[in-house]
C-alpha cells in the first residue's frame, strides 16, 4: 500500500512557529512552561511534559523567576499582566492571525465601538481575544446568537476566531 502525504499535511505556521519556540526555550529556560497547552495536540503536548515542559492553566502555577511560553491561541490580557506580576520571563508565541485580531479589538474598546466575536466562546483563542477587548465582546457562534445581539447604535466591529468555518 502506498501512502501520499498532501502538501498541506501538517501544522500552520503559527502553530509551527509556538512549537519552535517552545523547543529553542526549553534550551535556555528551566523552568519552562506553557500557559495552557501549546498546541490542540495531545502526543506534542506530552512529549513536552515528558522532558519536564508543563502547561499551565494560569498565572498562578507559575513559579517566580521562571519561563513561560504564551501559546499559539494568544493569552487574555489580565493573564499577561499577571505574569508580569510575578517576575517571569514570558515569551510569547502567539500566531500572528490572532495577535492582530487582539489588536483591533483593543482598538475598538478604546474607540468604544461594539465588538462581536464569532467562534466558539470557551475556546482558548476567542477567551484571550476577548480578553484584549475587557472580556466586552459578544461571543457569537450561530445565526441565531447574532439575531439575539442587542440594538445598538455604536460602530460595531466584527471579527472571527482564525479557525472558524466559513460556513457557519
Amino acid at each position: 500500500m502506498k501512502f501520499l502525504i498532501a502538501q498541506s499535511a501538517g501544522f500552520c505556521f503559527g502553530v509551527k512557529k509556538a512549537v519552535e519556540t517552545v523547543e529553542e526555550s526549553s534550551k535556555k529556560f528551566s523552568p519552562l512552561y506553557t500557559l495552557g497547552e501549546i498546541i490542540h495536540n495531545p502526543q506534542v503536548v506530552e512529549a513536552f511534559r515528558a522532558r519536564g515542559i508543563l502547561p499551565v492553566a494560569d498565572a498562578d502555577a507559575v513559579t517566580p523567576g521562571s519561563a513561560v511560553v504564551i501559546r499559539s491561541h494568544g493569552a487574555p490580557q489580565a493573564e499577561l499582566d499577571k505574569l508580569s506580576q510575578k517576575n517571569v520571563h514570558i515569551i510569547d508565541a502567539t500566531c500572528p492571525f490572532v495577535r492582530r485580531i487582539q489588536k483591533i479589538v483593543q482598538k475598538a474598546l478604546q474607540k468604544n465601538e461594539f465588538v462581536v466575536i464569532i467562534g466558539e466562546r470557551s475556546h482558548p483563542e476567542v477567551v484571550g481575544i476577548n480578553g484584549h477587548c475587557d472580556d466586552k465582546g459578544h461571543v457569537i457562534f450561530s445565526a441565531a446568537e447574532a439575531k439575539a445581539l442587542p440594538d445598538t447604535d455604536e460602530p460595531i466591529c466584527v471579527v472571527a476566531q482564525t479557525t472558524t468555518r466559513r460556513d457557519l
